[in-house]
């Protein structure tokens, strides 16, 4: 029933973009595009990467006269209307340029991708249909990032009033209603509470199955969402009475079960658009790491044999983190060895805290990756035989032949980590 009123909710949006003055055969066509397109979103949205291909075989041949073309899978595509015929665009076509700031954070950097694009586009398409929706996906692979970005740029234009919340294990039903509460406004009567102003409003709750369970196994901040989301409010906690909340919606992200997080209700799961954001190709990566790294080494200054760097140390970083993660699994002795996009982020993270005085050549610009790998990686390390390996490893990019010939540094025979 979720996906069937996902499905319907994406129609009715579209549906108001029919022209009733366009011909029936126009309309018709427009019809059917704007049916697969919802249709593959409705249901496939919430699929693992793995199962792409499997839906695509199963969905592309249910429309056979729609022009999609068969480079990867139906969801790779957007529509775009151009003198009044539907054309399929990929996503990677419409992808703006990444505009690098000094003066910003480095988690607040966004790097607009395909992936980016697409799903700011299908949430964006949810909000505005005021279809509460529900983002998952592995850690580190942006759930958080896509959606506070998409977001505050509506709040920015003015469209929704935005009411941010990150729950934990500790957060309680009154805190959150207490914080829901401060956000809105009495409408009218003082029963009805609402945005301010004539803008929509959207609570944006970030780790929402982290709250912990009570002994009957119900999480109240999550079921008070729940009453909102199925009822349209709460109950005032000083006078017995009921408020109605009106134009707010919901849109909640969360990572899979485990490491403190908790697997959530059907009851609750069941009142959302589900998406799931898929972790970032190699490809990918190396987009996302060198767009940022070496816009910030052009605009810091650096020595132009440093900024040649840039590009070696991105791949030499992504083919250490993939390598890292299939070799080094965790064990029972070694439960803590998991590895995500954030170890990855890290690592670039505190680079982009050097300046040209400190990092002056290729030299010292090697050695600074080396000791941040190690770091980032190796600190996790608890055998000698895995620091070794990692050692090895490390070694092994820096002086391979596919490796620049600036990238290789001559450590003198000093070993990168000492015995005990």
């Amino acid at each position: 029933m979720q996906l069937l009123a996902t499905f319907m909710s994406n129609m009715e949006y579209w549906l108001q973009r029919i022209n009733l003055n366009e011909s029936l055969d126009t309309r018709r066509k427009k019809l059917i595009a704007y049916y697969a397109f919802c249709l593959a979103w409705s249901f496939g949205g919430g699929l693992t990467q793995q199962h792409y291909v499997s839906f695509d075989e199963i969905i592309r041949p249910m429309f056979p006269k729609l022009s999609i073309p068969f480079s990867g899978v139906m969801l790779d595509y957007r529509m775009e209307e151009e003198q009044g015929v539907i054309k399929w665009k990929q996503w990677r076509d419409t992808v703006p340029s990444f505009k690098y700031s000094p003066k910003s954070t480095f988690f607040s950097l966004f790097v607009p991708t395909a992936e980016t694009e697409k799903f700011s586009y299908i949430l964006n398409q949810t909000i505005d249909a005021s279809r509460p929706a529900f983002i998952t996906g592995e850690t580190g692979v942006g759930k958080s990032m896509i959606l506070r970005n998409l977001l505050m740029q509506k709040q920015a234009h003015g469209e929704i009033s935005v009411i941010s919340l990150v729950f934990s294990a500790t957060t309680s039903s009154a805190e959150t209603q207490l914080t829901v509460e401060s956000r809105l406004e009495p409408k009218k009567f003082k029963k009805v509470l609402g945005p301010p102003g004539q803008s929509k409003g959207v609570v944006f709750v970030d780790d929402v199955n982290m709250p912990a369970r009570e002994a009957s196994g119900a999480q109240p901040p999550v079921e008070l969402l729940r009453q909102f989301l199925t009822y349209g409010g709460f109950y005032n906690r000083s006078k017995p009475r009921w408020m109605q909340v009106v134009d707010t919606t919901a849109c909640c992200v969360a990572g899979p079960p485990g490491g403190g997080r908790n697997v959530l209700s059907q009851r609750f799961v069941q009142r959302f658009s589900m998406f799931c954001i898929p972790e970032p190709a190699e490809d990918t990566l190396r987009y996302i790491f060198e767009n940022i790294l070496m816009s910030f080494l052009q605009s810091g200054s650096f020595a132009d044999g440093v900024k040649k760097m840039g590009v070696v140390a991105v791949a030499a970083a992504i083919e250490l983190y993939s390598s890292i993660s299939k070799c080094l699994k965790p064990t029972p002795s070694k439960f803590h060895y998991t590895y995500n996009l954030r170890d990855l982020s890290k690592l670039f993270q505190c680079m982009l805290m050097t300046t040209p005085r400190n990092v002056s050549t290729p030299e010292v610009f090697t050695r600074l990756w080396i000791h941040e790998c190690m770091r980032i990686f190796g600190d996790r390390l608890v055998t000698q035989d895995d620091s070794t390996w990692l050692q090895s490893y490390i070694c092994l990019l820096y002086t391979s032949d596919a490796a620049d010939d600036s990238f290789r540094v001559d450590l003198g025979g000093r070993r990168i980590i000492k015995k005990k």
